[in-house]
């Protein structure tokens, strides 16, 4: 929406503020569409983007397969102390979904 306003697009800092304000708002879809933009224009984005995406695609999208694989191409090296617990639980719980329902219906890249 700012970016339309402004007829520029949002840098990442903005992107991500934006991308957080909108999960506090429980707006998935918007959220997710974000994370996923932020992604991908700035490959060099905190790996905390790619959780909080992988989070959404396993509890808010029923896309545990997806949210596994982002999370298992994550390098633990970059991610902060912080966050390794929360890697390993999301990852922990996309395995077991996937396991339990291995059906998944195809999404746009995460």
């Amino acid at each position: 929406a700012a970016a339309r306003r402004t007829g520029r697009p949002l840098e990442r800092v903005e992107a991500i503020a934006l991308a957080d304000l909108l999960c506090s708002a429980r707006r998935w879809d918007d959220a997710a569409a974000l994370l996923s933009d932020v992604r991908r224009r700035f490959p060099d984005a905190p790996a905390r983007v790619a959780l909080r995406r992988a989070e959404i695609a396993l509890r808010h999208e029923g896309r545990p397969a997806a949210a596994a694989e982002l999370l298992e191409s994550l390098r633990t090296a970059d991610l902060d102390p912080a966050d390794l617990r929360t890697h390993a639980r999301l990852l922990a719980d996309a395995r077991r979904a996937a396991t339990e329902n291995p059906l998944e219906l195809d999404g746009a890249p995460l």
